[in-house]
């Protein structure tokens, strides 16, 4: 059995198996700062990204990438950065589809092609509202793939991985009169609110339309549908 628990910085990060060698420690280089043992570090940013002193929660991040003595997994084997490895990438995108929107996506994959039979996820949320939002459903797909796989996952009380939305689709978020109402109401408010209101009908804009403009618009090749070409010869 291979157990690796990959480690962000969210909350239940303190729910890690520290103590528990029979796991591998696979973290982000931004929970260097709160992972009591690590196995693997993963920066797949380019250098200009991780040479950014104020990085990570670090004042200094890139003079901590230079000092780290443990394996760093970064995009290339940088000499300055001596305990950098090469991300095998080739091999990720030989054996998997090319969806990857987060380190996360790419530390599980990696993770299967070495035999992983446990994944677990701590610090690793991926929150609604936070920066991170756009990255989850990457993330969780990946957690997908692994399940698919027999791998098992897990996932400490108070991560929101695989837990959200709440309620199984169907059998129970709608399941009275009163959960499908609420929900209606929910989406046509979220609808309102993320549509602009139409601009004023302006009649001065319209363009009256002649057989002429209708049949340049309408190939002559192509055959119309004999509603549509019974509508081209009424017009002037």
């Amino acid at each position: 059995m291979r157990k690796i628990a990959l480690i962000g910085t969210a909350p239940t990060v303190r729910f890690a198996p520290w103590a528990d060698q029979s796991w591998d420690i696979w973290a982000h280089a931004s929970a260097g700062t709160v992972a009591r043992r690590v196995d693997r570090y993963f920066d797949l940013h380019p250098p200009h990204v991780f040479q950014d002193q104020r990085k990570n929660g670090r004042l200094n991040y890139y003079e901590w990438l230079k000092a780290c003595r443990v394996p760093i997994y970064m995009q290339e084997r940088y000499p300055e950065v001596p305990a950098s490895v090469r991300f095998p990438r080739e091999r990720i995108l030989a054996e998997f589809l090319p969806y990857f929107t987060s380190t996360g996506a790419w530390m599980v994959a990696l993770a299967l092609t070495e035999g992983a039979t446990t994944i677990g996820c701590f610090g690793m949320h991926y929150s609604f509202g936070s920066e991170y939002a756009d990255q989850r459903g990457g993330f969780e797909f990946w957690l997908g793939v692994a399940s698919g796989r027999g791998c098992r996952l897990v996932t400490p009380e108070g991560c929101p991985l695989l837990r959200e939305p709440v309620g199984l689709y169907g059998y129970e978020t709608h399941a009275t009169p009163a959960d499908y109402a609420a929900r209606k109401a929910r989406f046509k408010g979220e609808i309102r609110a993320v549509t602009p209101p139409p601009p004023p009908f302006d009649p001065s804009k319209l363009v009256p339309l002649t057989k002429a403009t209708a049949r340049a618009r309408f190939p002559t090749e192509a055959p119309l549908n004999p509603v549509l070409e019974a509508a081209v010869e009424r017009l002037a």
